[in-house]
Order: C-alpha cells, then sequence, then structure tokens
C-alpha cells in the first residue's frame, strides 16, 4: 500500500487517499506532499499540475540551486548546481566508525524545495534528517523544523518555503558486535514553477492564460505595461499605423507629422511647416509662425432616436474631452453625437461594456465648423475597447447609436470615449 501515491495535481500521504487541488492550488510531481498556493497572481491550470499567469502577466524566472554548508567527503559528496530543478545525493556509513557521522548541511533554493529519500540500506544505523526551513538563501534567518528518524525508502520533506536546509546525520545501534552498514540515496528537486506573476513589460504584451512568456509588440509600436493583446500595441508619435498591426510602425517622412500615440497616420505639415523632433510635430522656417488654433467640441442631440443618457459638454479652447453613456434599458434604440474641430480630430473608445446592446458608430467629414458640407465616411459596430478613428479634415462629426437585441430581457451598457485635436495649428 506504501506503494500507491498521488499524482500529479493531488495531495495525499503515500498508502492514503489523494485529494484533488483546490484551485488557486497546484502539485507538479508524483509522491506524497501537499498542494501549493499559485504564486502571485497565479492561477491553477492543468488540473492543478501547474500553475498559469492570466493575460498581460508573466512569470518571473526562477533560477533554482543546491549549495553545500560545510566541507563534503568522499562518503558523503556535495556538488554545488545552478540552474537545476532536481538531483541525487548519496552516501556511505563507515562501520568502523561508532561516533554520531554526518554529511554537510545542504540548502535547497527554488519552489517547493523538497528532498526524498529513494533508497535505504542499513544494518545496525540510525538514520535522522535534521531540518531548517529558511528565509533567504544563506539561510541566516530560519525556523527550525526539528529532527525525524528515517527508518525506510520514500521519507520525504517539502518546504512552503523558498529554502530549505537539511542535514543527515547517523550513528552505530549503542553495544552491536554485528557488522554496521549503511547506505542511503537521496533526491532533491524544486518545482519548475517561478515565483510569481509579473505585468508584460511596456512594449509587450500576452493575450493567454499559460506559464508562456510575453510577446514583443511590432518593430517601433508602443504598449503599456500589462498590456493583454496585440490590439494594445499603437504606434507612438511621429510614426503610422493601425492599431494592433502585425506590420511595423513606420516613421513620419520629412514634412509630415504625428503628435500623439495610436493608431493614424502622418499628416503633412500645415503651410510651410516642416518636420521637428523626429516627426512628431512640425516648425516653420525663419520668420514664419503658426497662426493660433483654437479647438472645439460641439453637441447634436437627435430626439428621434430615443433619449439616452450622452453626458457631453460643448468645449472650447481643450484638445481633448470625455463623452461617456448609460444605455437605457427601457429605451429601444438611442444616439448621440457631436463634431470636434480642429487639427486631425479623433475619437477613441476607451471603456464598452455591453451586455446585448449593438453599438454602432457613424462618422462624417465636414468642410466647415457647423458640417452644412460634408462627405459620409462610413458607419460600422464596434465590439472592442480601444477601436479610433482619425480624420485628415478640419471638422469631423460623429454619430453613436445603440440598440437592445429584440426581445431580450435583460441589458445593459456603459461606453466611455475620448475626443481630441492634435496641438497643431493650421
Amino acid at each position: 500500500l506504501s506503494r500507491c501515491v498521488c499524482p500529479e495535481g493531488y495531495s495525499g500521504d503515500a498508502g492514503e487517499s489523494c485529494v484533488a487541488c483546490e484551485a488557486g492550488t497546484f502539485k507538479s510531481f508524483e509522491g506524497p506532499g501537499a498542494c501549493l498556493s499559485c504564486p502571485g497572481d497565479g492561477v491553477s491550470a492543468e488540473e492543478g499540475r501547474s500553475c498559469a499567469c492570466g493575460a498581460g502577466h508573466f512569470f518571473e524566472d526562477n533560477v533554482p540551486m543546491l549549495s553545500c554548508s560545510g566541507e563534503s567527503s568522499e562518503s558523503c559528496p556535495c556538488t554545488p548546481s545552478v540552474g537545476s530543478n532536481d538531483g541525487t545525493l548519496s552516501f556511505e556509513a563507515d562501520p568502523s566508525d561508532w561516533d554520531w557521522q554526518s554529511c554537510a548541511s545542504i540548502i535547497i533554493s527554488g519552489v517547493a524545495p523538497r528532498v526524498t529519500v529513494t533508497s535505504l540500506q542499513v544494518q545496525n544505523v540510525q538514520l535522522y534528517a535534521y531540518l531548517d526551513e529558511c528565509d533567504d538563501v544563506d539561510c541566516s534567518s530560519y525556523q527550525s523544523v526539528g529532527s525525524t528518524s528515517i527508518s525506510s525508502a520514500g521519507w520525504e520533506y517539502q518546504s512552503s518555503k523558498r529554502h530549505l536546509r537539511f542535514r543527515f546525520t547517523w550513528s552505530v545501534s549503542g553495544g552491536s558486535s554485528i557488522t554496521t552498514s549503511g547506505s542511503v540515496i537521496a533526491t532533491w528537486s524544486t518545482t519548475s514553477m517561478p515565483p510569481g506573476c509579473s505585468p508584460c513589460e511596456a512594449g509587450d504584451y500576452k493575450n493567454t492564460t499559460d506559464a508562456a512568456g510575453c510577446t514583443a509588440c511590432p518593430s517601433n509600436a508602443v504598449s503599456a505595461e500589462g498590456s493583454t493583446g496585440l490590439s494594445s500595441c499603437v504606434c507612438p508619435e511621429g510614426f503610422s499605423g493601425d492599431e494592433g498591426d502585425e506590420e511595423s510602425c513606420v516613421a513620419c517622412e520629412a514634412g509630415t507629422f504625428k503628435s500623439f500615440e495610436g493608431p493614424g497616420a502622418c499628416l503633412s505639415c500645415p503651410g510651410d511647416g516642416v518636420s521637428a523632433e523626429e516627426g512628431r510635430s512640425c516648425a516653420c522656417g525663419a520668420g514664419h509662425f503658426f497662426e493660433d488654433n483654437v479647438p472645439k467640441l460641439s453637441c447634436i442631440r437627435y430626439p428621434s432616436y430615443g433619449s439616452g443618457s450622452c453626458l457631453c459638454g460643448p468645449s472650447v479652447g481643450s484638445n481633448v474631452g470625455t463623452f461617456s453613456s448609460q444605455v437605457d434599458a427601457g429605451v429601444s434604440s438611442q444616439s448621440c453625437s457631436w463634431i470636434i474641430s480642429g487639427a486631425q480630430p479623433r475619437v477613441t473608445i476607451t471603456s464598452l461594456q455591453l451586455q446585448n446592446v449593438q453599438l454602432y458608430v457613424s462618422f462624417d467629414e465636414c468642410d466647415d465648423a457647423d458640417c452644412m458640407s460634408y462627405q459620409s465616411v462610413r458607419s460600422e459596430q464596434i465590439y472592442n475597447s480601444g477601436w479610433a478613428y482619425q480624420s485628415s479634415m478640419r471638422h469631423l462629426r460623429v454619430r453613436l447609436q445603440w440598440s437592445v437585441y429584440g426581445g431580450s430581457s435583460i441589458t445593459s451598457g456603459s461606453v466611455v470615449a475620448t475626443l481630441s485635436t492634435t496641438s497643431m495649428p493650421p
């Protein structure tokens, strides 16, 4: 019965019933032992056999290590190790020495450090293990677990700390006239699970829940720390390209500029302006200056499309503003509209939470501030936050319209959008 052990993903002692690891815990080896909590923000994976990081996070590197404290001997060797998750230890008891004998203390560093006696052949020899759970790699701060007598193969100890110090010691049974002998083989190991989940660095992203690393954004693209998808990779100032495009961002050519981070094209510098700040802005040559540009946001309501709760405040002189709306579940169709005037007028959906609601956007690029003369651009459905549109005209009319799915009894919706122009004068 003692040979019946719990597999990966199950906790329990040898010969006893095995219990599946609970959510948020794991056990990555076969044999007796407890399920450990997933490190950091990790979640259980592979039916409790491992842990995984959520989207936008990765496991930090973990370098397991075996170090020896004290002198090693031919009969009780200890070889330091760095980078390996497991190893073997063996020693022979000296039958001519009736005094206490011991091996050098060994420190295992890593996740869930563990020592297991896999083979034990002793005659008139008492074998003990002394164990300390440590707070640091040198065990300068530790808690003594105590000593335990080992009488058979299969003995094992696993620490919940990151560092485990242990020492085998043995003695000949007092007064024995029978030849003494002892051979011990033990294995040490740590799990391959790193210590915790960290957010992907700026410029990287990860859209899966697993132990994989983060992926770099396409060339020249940037992303915020902890980005969860390719769509988070956008072109910085001075570079053009679409959001989430697997193609690289392209530097603005001479005489063009892009003064914001996000999807969009490089625009020609106005008048006699020339590119400046590596394509992030424009400058006037000697003897010229930029005229003032006064951005403006106008709000328009379309009562025929329902009431809605469009929170839109008219603005003059500011380059950026915010629009937010909660869907009225009692109104089947609702709409809000604005006109953005200024250089490179742009709208970006920054937050989108919908349930049984369809959201659409339509655009008109206008020749004047009142959109008396305009060209209708397009209308499309929006599914995700991060969606953006930028106009090459000086005036952009935007309308958001949403409707409830037919026959649905549960509806909810909230939309937050930013409306902006560049600070570049005309």
